[in-house]
């Protein structure tokens, strides 16, 4: 139970830094930003978390499924004549495992003895779940990659 304390009050000071995501198409130079990003000395920034396109998907499918299935419990018991089963995850719930289950991550690339003021990470297609990261990281900033064409029109 202390290991939980202690993993818990450093989630909770690592959400308290400034938090960036880089995001916008692949193969336009979003690793060479993480990059950039991350040879500052007050900044941890790696990449390929892959939250909002691979984790969130499957952990809410998963989600899904144990309520489900707790209310097939539920139901079983009311109809036995005993107290239904209320157990069940709601949407805050899920969005509350999100947002740990990337802080966890998280935690792993800043060493405690660190002095880090920002953390970022860097996935091309979180750019097409903004709004999602915003409900979870409200204070969070989007540095997104644009790549110019006009370099590859001239060479055309």
């Amino acid at each position: 139970m202390e290991e939980y304390a202690k993993v818990h009050d450093r989630l909770g000071q690592l959400l308290k830094k400034d938090m960036v995501f880089v995001v916008g198409a692949t193969r336009w130079g979003t690793s060479w930003v993480q990059q950039c990003l991350d040879t500052h000395p007050k900044v941890c920034c790696k990449g390929e978390g892959h939250f909002t396109d691979t984790l969130f998907p499957d952990l809410a499918k998963l989600v899904d499924q144990y309520n489900q299935n707790a209310e097939k419990i539920g139901n079983r018991m009311q109809l036995a004549g005993l107290q239904g089963n209320a157990a069940g995850f709601t949407f805050e719930d899920v969005e509350y495992l999100m947002q740990s289950a990337v802080m966890l991550m998280m935690q792993r690339w800043v060493p405690e003895d660190e002095d880090v003021s920002c953390i970022g990470e860097k996935t091309p297609e979180h750019v097409l779940s903004l709004e999602l990261l915003d409900r979870l990281f409200p204070n969070m900033r989007v540095i997104h990659v644009v790549r110019d064409g006009r370099d590859e029109a001239a060479s055309a």
